[in-house]
């Protein structure tokens, strides 16, 4: 059997980002090229080390969020003072983003649900999404509650955590991995897709 497994290209690269903040010795720096592996063995030590050590620097690490719409990862779309936006996790933010009548009108007529009215929502909210006269463009940070409070009662959800709870399966994934091909003394490829 080889040796060599998929793993998500961005879970790799929020591990290796993450290293490198916590100041993490990392030799895999990148994932290798295709068609080059590495030894198991090595490969297994310091990445139990490495993971150890995330887990022991967990409240240090960001918080990572990720909007999910029934099977697959999604954008949110809301509406507050007349304007339509957008709501996405991109790695450690949560944010809403106004959206031009145009666009607004072309996304909200292809939701499988009705967009939640901020105002009705979540009115103590509504604030924070005022959008200056002459803005064309708004970005606006949400926390996870806030989040959660807009968008109840839709089928959105908001999957959000430190990076040791947010990649477990991926995590877990590698690490049996490189144990299997540790075990029949076979190396390791780590690819993305």
């Amino acid at each position: 059997m080889d040796g060599s497994a998929w793993f998500t290209s961005v879970a790799w690269d929020d591990v290796l980002g993450c290293l490198e903040a916590l100041g993490i010795d990392n030799p895999y720096h990148a994932l290798p090229p295709e068609g080059r592996q590495v030894d198991a063995v090595e490969f297994l030590a310091w990445w139990e080390d490495a993971l150890g050590r995330m887990r022991d620097a967990r409240e240090r690490l960001p918080v990572l969020h990720r909007v999910w719409h029934g099977n697959g990862s999604d954008a949110g779309y809301c509406a507050c003072r007349g304007r339509g936006w957008m709501v996405e996790g991109s790695y450690d933010e949560l944010t809403a983003t106004s959206l031009t009548a145009a666009v607004w009108a072309q996304r909200r007529g292809g939701l499988a649900y009705v967009p939640p009215v901020v105002e009705e929502a979540a009115p103590e909210l509504a604030r924070v999404f005022s959008t200056p006269a002459n803005a064309v463009r708004q970005e606006v940070p949400l926390t996870p509650d806030a989040f959660e409070r807009i968008f109840r009662g839709t089928p959105l959800t908001l999957e959000h955590g430190r990076l040791p709870d947010f990649f477990a399966a991926e995590l877990g994934a590698v690490e049996a991995l490189a144990r299997h091909a540790a075990a029949r003394g076979e190396p390791v490829g780590v690819y993305g897709y």
